[in-house]
């Protein structure tokens, strides 16, 4: 035997020597005949059967075999019947106390009490919590959430819930920590006040001197070394200023440079605008006059400055006077290259320091100007709207304007004439008539019959007499049998003259079934009632009413018998003996209060030993409570359990 067959052989010797039939162990494969049966299956045969009724095959606990179909279905008929945690409902199925968050008799566990805990022992399921599973700010306690005291992250080593820079409000929520604090921040962070964790608030948070808070309270928050501009010195994490006129000032000292303006004394940096006038931008302590104007003034012979003054709709650039339309188009007053202040020109109108076009006006990409849009023919430029619009949505009749109130040409083809107010008014024509090609032209001579139209002429609105409106045109009318017309309405025969069966506007031509002429009407033909005899309709005779029935004047009306009694032909008779309602023949449908059947007998009588009623039945006690004896009149409660022990829920015991 070679080493590969060996090993083989080693590999399947405990599936071998394992059992063929009875229940699969979870997890084993078993030999049958040529293939390995799964856990599920059974071998039989030499085959791999997955079928319930085969020997050696067990359904799992909860599941019982269908021998029709061959195939293990959830099934039960006691708690035992059940895996461990679970119960046989009505439906003959293990079921588990919790549905997620829903107990089995349909509570939803939410809010304080959000998670379900079942109690097999009891046969219950109820609504709690524990730890983790309470709404921010809240812990458990005696399984309902509470709220967190104010202030906490933790109680009773649960979480509150609160998410680093925030705490317990104290009343059922978190909120915002003070800012600085540490509220479970990760090390070398601090809460802003706003909920957040940040590396500083302030510069002190970044603790040694020469480094400041960059974004200070903000999640991008970062200590970082400070540098100080010029004219400033640094002390601790602030710069402060250097004396006026002081551009270096080391450890805020004797100061070492004055800044440009300036020059150096022994008592430190003095301007030189103080000395020598307004606009002097440079000068040494041992000059004379003043070396150099500053931006926007002017030297004069005797040394001094001057500023410069630019005419309107200039500005000063260095010591030249620019316009304003040079850097801006259509700007015609500004201070500098950037910021107009007012604008001119056709379509133009200034928008927060720009020149803009006005609405109505669109800028030509070639000359830079502002020009009208235009629209096309029978439209008007709607500045509200900033577009094109008909005329004729603003202006009735209009087929070309200037604007929204200003027609220019009226549809005089669909007579429409211009007014003195440059709007469109229609031409007014007879009630009976309607405007075409200038002229008033009758309804009646497009529409026959139609005395009143819309103003095209297309749809009638009103017919003459003798005819009616269908589908907007007019057609005569015509009534039907039984019925009569009067001018432009149709009227039953029947509500004027009673039992007409065919009339005019006078008098009744023929009369129905049952009824005789007189004069111009109809009279109702009599029946002696005390004679049993009431009107045919259909033949229009006299007949005698049938069995159930009693005549009332000429009409046959049916018998009502009492409660208690039943109809038999003619008479009402007594119902049975302790019956409160019976129907034909007598059989009872329902027994007095304190009686009902017994089996499937229809006599009332009282419920013997050993049961109780129930809808007029007379029902087991073991019917509804198992191996019950003697029952409750309702039949919830066992008095008797026989030879079978009573539970302490007057139940009786498997």
């Amino acid at each position: 035997m070679g080493r590969f067959a060996v090993l083989l052989f080693a590999l399947l010797l405990p599936l071998l020597s394992a059992p063929v039939r009875g229940k699969a162990q979870e997890g084993v494969f078993r030999i049958c005949g040529k293939t390995m049966c799964t856990e599920k299956q059974v071998c039989y045969n030499e085959q791999c059967e997955d079928n319930c009724t085969l020997p050696g095959y067990e359904c799992p606990l909860g599941f019982k075999c269908n021998d029709d179909k061959k195939v293990c279905e959830m099934s039960c008929s006691s708690k035992k019947d059940c895996p461990l945690g679970m119960f046989c409902s009505a439906a003959r199925r293990c079921e588990t106390y919790c549905r997620g968050n829903v107990t089995f008799d349909g509570q939803k566990c939410e809010g304080t009490t959000p998670e379900c805990f079942a109690r097999p022992d009891l046969g219950k399921a109820f609504c709690g919590c524990v730890d983790g599973s309470c709404a921010e700010g809240m812990y458990c306690r005696n399984k309902k959430c509470m709220p967190c005291p104010k202030g906490r992250l933790s109680v009773k080593g649960q979480s509150c819930g609160c998410s680093p820079g925030s705490a317990a409000s104290g009343k059922g929520y978190c909120r915002p920590c003070g800012k600085g604090q540490n509220c479970n921040c990760p090390k070398g962070k601090k809460t802003n006040g706003e909920g957040d964790c940040v590396t500083c608030v302030t510069s002190d948070d970044c603790g040694k001197s020469g480094v400041f808070c960059q974004d200070a309270g903000t999640l991008t928050a970062a200590c970082v070394p400070l540098v100080c501009r010029k004219g400033t010195y640094m002390q601790g994490n602030d710069c402060l200023s250097c004396p006026e006129g002081c551009g270096v000032c080391p450890f805020g000292q004797r100061c070492t440079e004055c800044l440009r303006g300036y020059f150096m004394e022994e008592s430190g940096c003095q301007s030189c605008a103080a000395k020598f006038g307004e606009g002097c931008g440079h000068c040494f302590i041992s000059s004379e006059r003043c070396e150099e104007c500053a931006l926007g003034y002017s030297m004069r012979a005797d040394g001094s400055c001057q500023k410069i003054q630019c005419p309107e709709g200039t500005f000063l650039e260095g010591e030249e006077c620019v316009r304003c339309t040079d850097t801006m188009p259509y700007c015609s007053k500004c201070t500098d290259a950037e910021t107009c202040l007012a604008c001119s020109g056709q379509g133009v109108f200034w928008n927060n320091g720009v020149c803009d076009c006005k609405k109505g006006y669109t800028k030509n990409a070639e000359t830079g100007e502002c020009d009208p849009i235009e629209c096309p023919y029978g439209q008007y430029y709607d500045i509200n709207q900033e577009k094109c619009a008909a005329c004729s949505s603003v202006l009735r009749g209009c087929l070309e304007c200037s604007s929204e109130k200003k027609c220019e040409i009226c549809d005089w083809e669909n007579n429409y004439l211009m007014r003195g107010d440059n709007t469109c008014a229609k031409m007014r024509c007879e009630y009976d008539s309607f405007p075409q090609s200038g002229q008033c032209k009758k309804c009646s001579s497009v529409l026959p019959g139609c005395l009143r139209c819309s103003s095209d002429g297309r749809v009638c609105v009103k017919c003459a007499e003798g005819m009616r409106l269908r589908k907007r045109k007019c057609e005569p009318i015509v009534c039907g049998e039984g019925t009569y017309r009067v001018g432009s309405k149709c009227f039953s025969c029947r509500d004027k003259f009673p039992g007409c069966e065919s009339c005019d506007e006078n008098a009744c031509n023929i009369c129905e079934q049952g009824y005789e002429k007189v004069e111009n009407g109809c009279r109702e033909k009599l029946c002696d009632p005390a004679l049993g005899l009431f009107m045919n309709r259909v033949t229009g005779e006299c007949d005698k009413c049938p069995y159930g029935y009693t005549s009332k004047g000429t009409l046959c009306e049916p018998i009502v018998c009492p409660v208690g009694t039943y109809l038999e032909k003619y008479d009402c008779k007594q119902c049975p003996d302790y019956c409160a309602r019976c129907g034909n023949g007598g059989v009872c449908n329902f027994c007095d209060q304190g009686y009902g059947f017994v089996g499937n007998k229809r006599n009332c009588e009282i419920c013997p030993f050993g049961t109780f009623l129930k809808e007029s039945k007379c029902v087991l006690c073991s019917d509804e409570i198992k191996h019950c004896v003697e029952c409750s009149s309702d039949g919830k409660l066992c008095y008797d359990c026989g030879e079978h022990k009573k539970t302490v829920l007057n139940k009786c015991a498997e």
